[in-house]
């Protein structure tokens, strides 16, 4: 394994190896230690040990038992090179470098459908534009709603070679394109969303000192409710400027001093 963790193989092998670990951890805890055994023991003696019955019992709960944990491991190594690396406790690490796109948890048959869709019958691919991406993206969130435990509440990031981020959540700008996915083009999104887009998507380190503009072009595209509570945080925000303590663009995005109500 190299020093640098540069490659992202060994990344994932190592995640993947303490997943391992954790889970089998869980299984001499729940399992295997009310009949005196630890995983070493149990495999050295528990056939001789056990009953037939009783021993192919324990194999049939251990082979059930699940760490209920994956990860979503992306990120670029030293040539500016994406990766995309799914991993489990309960398989090794799965690229999906050459497929593009990856999802996790209990949305993630229909967020995968929805992305095989658009790479099918739209532009999202490896190598789309970032509105394209966002636009793809976007609509398996909405479609992963679907599932039972898939909350609406969304936050966006985008990371880059560039180590540039970018983000997108607060103040009602995807609850704006969700309603009009909803509207206009689930399961797709319609072409009117991309402008939206690119409008609210932001950097923090090019915004600095100004979140208020952010504000005002997410608050173009809202609805008239939507406007009044941005128009009454954009007003505070105005009174209180002057002072010190008023948070920067990064921190106001997570921290939001008295911000609007959150939809999104």
């Amino acid at each position: 394994m190299t020093n640098d963790m540069s490659d992202p193989d060994d990344v994932a092998t190592l995640f993947y190896e303490e997943m391992a670990k954790t889970r089998q951890m869980k299984i001499e805890a729940r399992i295997l230690k009310k009949y005196g055994f630890t995983t070493e023991s149990f495999i050295e003696k528990g056939k001789e040990s056990l009953t037939e019955q009783a021993y192919y019992d324990l194999i049939s709960r251990i082979d059930k038992e699940e760490l209920s944990l994956s990860f979503l491991l992306v990120g670029f190594d030293e040539d500016k090179k994406g990766h995309l690396r799914v991993i489990t406790a309960d398989d090794l690490p799965q690229d999906y470098d050459t497929i593009g796109f990856a999802a996790i948890g209990s949305g993630a048959s229909p967020a995968l459908s929805s992305l095989a869709f658009a790479m099918d019958h739209s532009k999202f691919s490896r190598y789309c534009t970032e509105i394209d991406a966002t636009h793809a993206v976007l609509a398996a969130k909405f479609m992963a709603e679907s599932a039972t435990d898939v909350g609406r509440s969304t936050f966006y990031v985008s990371i880059h070679a560039d180590r540039i981020s970018r983000f997108m959540g607060s103040f009602g700008a995807i609850d704006t394109i969700r309603s009009m996915w909803e509207k206009r083009g689930a399961p797709r999104l319609s072409r009117e969303v991309e402008a939206i887009i690119a409008d609210v998507l932001y950097e923090p380190e090019k915004e600095d000192g100004r979140p208020p503009a952010v504000v005002q072009r997410i608050r173009n595209h809202s609805s008239p409710e939507r406007r009044k509570s941005i128009d009454a945080w954009l007003a505070r925000r105005s009174a209180s400027q002057t002072s010190e303590d008023q948070p920067s663009p990064c921190a106001a995005e997570y921290q939001e001093t008295n911000p609007p109500d959150r939809g999104d």
